[in-house]
Order: structure tokens, then C-alpha cells, then sequence
């Protein structure tokens, strides 16, 4: 990227090796590369998977224990959404919204609101792992608050779809199904 003048690749590149630091329990020079390849990003101009960088800083964030930029960093990659109009992460972005606020125990509407919209713009883009993860989640959040029956319910399309529907979060979902008390 750098050879060839590519700096968005460059500044993309150190994010993901950003990310993966920081995923690995190398927090501090994780984040670090994860803002210094923002920076560099924002330098170029290119917004172009814009929001899917800005969800991996939120999730960084996350996994370093600091809820509150990982709240502050998804929040601008919800925004990101709608300053360059790619929606084909959003139901992701939804959904990673809900698993940090639920992390940072918020109110438990926005929370429900999020993993609903997140499972109903996969579906509607024919994203069926997305939409399999976000029903995963909501599951889990349901469960949690003892609504058994919901996430059962929640999980139940994810077994419906066909066979060429091979992926390991439907196998997931068969299993939490399994696993939820009768």
C-alpha cells in the first residue's frame, strides 16, 4: 500500500493489526495503532467501510475494559452509517451497539430496539450470518432476563433455512436452542 501510494489500505491495515492486538490482551499498543491508523484514514478522505472500521475501534474498546470509549466509538460508527450511506453493516453495527451497552448495563428498551433492528436489516439484505449473530444475541439478552420462550422463539427461523445455509452460528444457535431450559 505504501509502495503504490494506497494510504487508505495502510491506515486500514493498521487498524485490523490494531484490533487483532488488542483482541490477543496487548491493549495499550493495540488501541494505539487502532487511532493511529484512524488518524491516517481520516488524513486520506476515504469513508468508503468507514462504518465497519469504526464498529472495530467500538469493539477494541471493548475488549480492553474501557466501556465508555467503546460506547463513544460505536456511537460514531452509527453515525458513520449515515454520513456515507453504506448500510451493508449496519445490522452489524446495530448489533454491536446492543452487546456494549448491554456490557455497560443500559436501559434495557434501546437494548431490545437494537438486536430487533439489527435481525430485521440482515434479513431484509439477505445477510443470513449477520442475521443468525444478531439473533444469537438477543437470545442471549432475553434468556438473561428470564424470557425463555421469546428467545426460543428468536432462534427458531435460524434451524427453518435450508441446508445450503451451512454456517457455524446456526450450528450455535442449534445449540443454545439445546442448551435453553424447556
Amino acid at each position: 500500500g505504501t509502495e503504490k501510494g494506497l494510504s487508505h489500505y495502510v491506515a486500514w491495515a493498521k487498524m485490523t493489526r490494531g484490533w487483532a492486538l488488542t483482541r490477543q490482551g496487548n491493549a495499550d499498543s493495540g488501541l494505539g495503532e487502532i487511532e493511529d491508523g484512524l488518524g491516517a484514514l481520516r488524513r486520506t478522505g476515504v469513508r468508503y467501510h468507514l462504518p465497519h472500521r469504526l464498529a472495530m475501534r467500538a469493539q477494541a474498546y471493548a475488549a480492553a475494559g474501557r466501556a465508555a470509549k467503546a460506547v463513544d466509538a460505536i456511537e460514531e460508527a452509527v453515525a458513520a452509517v449515515d454520513l456515507t450511506g453504506e448500510r451493508w453493516y449496519k445490522a452489524e453495527v446495530c448489533r454491536n451497539k446492543a452487546n456494549l451497552l448491554v456490557e455497560a448495563g443500559a436501559d434495557t428498551g434501546d437494548i431490545d430496539a437494537l438486536y430487533a433492528q439489527a435481525v430485521a436489516l440482515a434479513a431484509e439484505q439477505g445477510a443470513r450470518r449477520w442475521e443468525c449473530r444478531a439473533r444469537i444475541d438477543l437470545a442471549h439478552w432475553l434468556a438473561r432476563r428470564s424470557r425463555i420462550a421469546a428467545a426460543r422463539d428468536v432462534l427458531a427461523p435460524t434451524q427453518q433455512w435450508g441446508a445450503e445455509v451451512d454456517l457455524a452460528e446456526r450450528r450455535d444457535a442449534a445449540e443454545l436452542l439445546v442448551r435453553l431450559p424447556a
